[in-house]
């Protein structure tokens, strides 16, 4: 199926004059913005995949310029993604990684464990674009089941938190509702993981301390994660002690865009 047909030519124009790099890109899509004409620009990622992109937002306008962000990540979870795996997007944002991932290994099922209900729109959004069925679950993975406030992040979404970073801007909270993995699991409301991606902005011990039954399971064959890289090469750290507690090696990911910056992504695979 040829998607590019489904594109309207204003985003195939707004697109290649964003890439361009030509003055007056901004000034354009503000005017449009203004007068309630365009929100989102449609536009293939590298792999095919038809997404919604907001060019004001710091990992939409890498993707829209690029093709895609942190294409390293993907790379590191579809190999584990054959008929009857079961892929948990921990913070999918507005499902970048799940709906590639669905698309490129439809056997699959994919789950978007996503607080934000922004987000949560467009990870609908995107996936009935390419006609995919990805589940959606609006809870915030944690240690502990309870309400706590989550801070929706401004000009970047992906730094929603629930702990909110001094170098950082918010539009504001909302009180979501926090639970573990191991409790989602073992009430039967998800099956259980055979791949993770976790990026939570801050959040990821307190996400694996709520998964360590099923880090010790068996089902479980890796972890893919953001994390400063000081938490994951020394063995006094809980990050790293709870992963290789649970049998797992840690590997860091070589990035194949230009995204460098205190965080680094990394693998960690069953032994």
């Amino acid at each position: 199926m040829n998607y590019t047909r489904d594109i309207p030519i204003s985003d195939k124009l707004l697109t290649a004059y964003y890439r361009s790099g030509r003055r007056g890109f901004h000034r354009i899509w503000h005017l449009l913005r203004e007068h309630k004409s365009q929100s989102f620009v449609t536009a293939l990622n590298q792999y095919g995949v038809k997404l919604l992109l907001s060019p004001i937002d710091y990992i939409d306008s890498f993707v829209l310029l690029s093709g895609y962000y942190e294409s390293e990540v993907l790379e590191g979870i579809l190999p584990f993604l054959g008929p009857g795996a079961v892929f948990w997007d921990i913070g999918a944002n507005f499902g970048l990684h799940a709906i590639t991932a669905k698309f490129l290994k439809p056997e699959a099922r994919v789950i978007c464990i996503e607080p934000s209900p922004p987000m949560l729109s467009r990870i609908q959004a995107n996936a009935r674009l390419n006609n995919l069925e990805v589940e959606n679950i609006s809870v915030a993975l944690s240690d502990s089941q309870r309400f706590r406030p989550l801070h929706l992040a401004e000009g970047n979404p992906g730094m929603t938190s629930l702990k909110p970073l001094v170098t950082a801007s918010y539009s504001g909270s909302i009180l979501c509702w926090c639970d573990t993995g191991d409790n989602l699991v073992a009430s039967q409301t998800l099956p259980s993981p055979t791949i993770i991606k976790l990026d939570v902005e801050g959040s990821e011990v307190d996400v694996l301390r709520g998964l360590k039954g099923v880090l010790q399971g068996s089902y479980l064959k890796a972890v893919v994660l953001e994390a400063n890289p000081k938490l994951l090469i020394e063995s006094d750290n809980e990050l790293y002690r709870i992963l290789t507690t649970a049998g797992f090696k840690i590997k860091m990911l070589t990035r194949n865009e230009r995204t460098q910056h205190h965080l680094e992504n990394f693998i960690a695979v069953r032994s």
